[in-house]
């Protein structure tokens, strides 16, 4: 709505109707015999699932559908479902996201990481060496 407020969401799932139970099949008019003998990827069916605030009863409602009938509803207190509003800058045709608002902040973080793991990688190399007694070698190198 115009306040920033989710009213619904609607998602869409490719599932095998064999995932279902059989109410749930035969609400859908899905013969589970019928389905058992194609292949996977011709048995496929489109899932819908709603979800919806309802601001009486102050829970979300959930129906899910697969050939245009539903096989669940349900309501739930607390939504399923992460959602994030855009953000309606004044003058703009569009909204913008979550990452495009916090982008700048993104950026700098995945340079710092980076920064930390050449540091980490520098670090980490290990140089031995080795004090001689450069007087002495010169000496036993002539023979004194």
């Amino acid at each position: 709505d115009t306040a920033g407020n989710v009213l619904y969401n609607i998602t869409k799932q490719r599932i095998d109707p064999l995932t279902l139970t059989e109410g749930q099949m035969v609400s859908a008019d899905i013969d589970p015999n019928e389905c058992g003998t194609k292949p996977v990827h011709e048995r496929m069916e489109d899932l819908y699932t709603m979800i919806a605030w309802n601001p009486q009863s102050k829970v979300w409602t959930i129906e899910q559908e697969i050939r245009q009938k539903t096989i669940v509803e349900g309501t739930e207190p607390v939504t399923p479902f992460l959602s994030i509003p855009y953000e309606l800058p004044p003058g703009e045709d569009y909204g913008r996201g979550l990452i495009e608002q916090n982008l700048g902040d993104v950026r700098s973080l995945n340079e710092l990481t980076e920064r930390i793991l050449d540091f980490a990688a520098l670090a980490s190399k290990h140089l031995f060496a080795i004090e001689a007694d450069l007087d002495r070698v010169a000496l036993e190198a002539r023979g004194s």
